[in-house]
């Protein structure tokens, strides 16, 4: 019986690993194209980040919802603060931020310009601008029911 030299059971490692991981990126490329925005998303204006301070500036009352563009785990409670947004006319008041771009940075910067803290977890927030103040970060979860958010500062 011939003997198998070792590089070729090394070759052969090598072509399944580069199978396998070759295999997993195209799965996980094939996954983030078939990933679907919410609805809250589509409905809302969307901002960066970035772009905060000059929104604020630019509209001084402002509602800047702040969630991942790609869950679905809040569609109840988007629907439900879409009916209070359009009920008080509000739609032009509110900007969508995509969570995944949030950075320790702008979490330092929200804190240093505005004395605000922001949980960077993995659900919503809420943040209420009032004269280019925040005046109300709302954590929303499993419970929170749109209608009770206090839109006070624009009615």
């Amino acid at each position: 019986m011939k003997k198998i030299p070792f590089k070729n059971y090394l070759f052969l490692v090598l072509i399944v690993a580069a199978t396998v991981f070759i295999t997993f990126v195209g799965a996980n490329l094939y996954k983030e194209s078939k990933r679907v925005e919410s609805e809250f998303y589509k409905y809302a204006n969307t901002i960066s980040s970035k772009e905060f301070d000059a929104y604020v500036t630019e509209y001084p009352n402002s509602i800047i919802y702040i969630y991942d563009k790609y869950s679905h785990a809040y569609d109840g409670f988007e629907a439900d603060l879409k009916s209070v947004i359009e009920e008080n006319y509000l739609k032009n008041n509110v900007v969508y931020i995509d969570k995944r771009e949030l950075n320790k940075r702008f979490i330092a910067e929200l804190k240093e310009d505005y004395s605000t803290e922001i949980k960077y977890d993995n659900k919503p927030i809420i943040i209420i601008v009032s004269d280019k103040e925040i005046v109300s970060v709302i954590n929303i979860d499993e419970n929170s029911e749109a209608d009770s958010i206090n839109l006070g500062v624009f009615e």
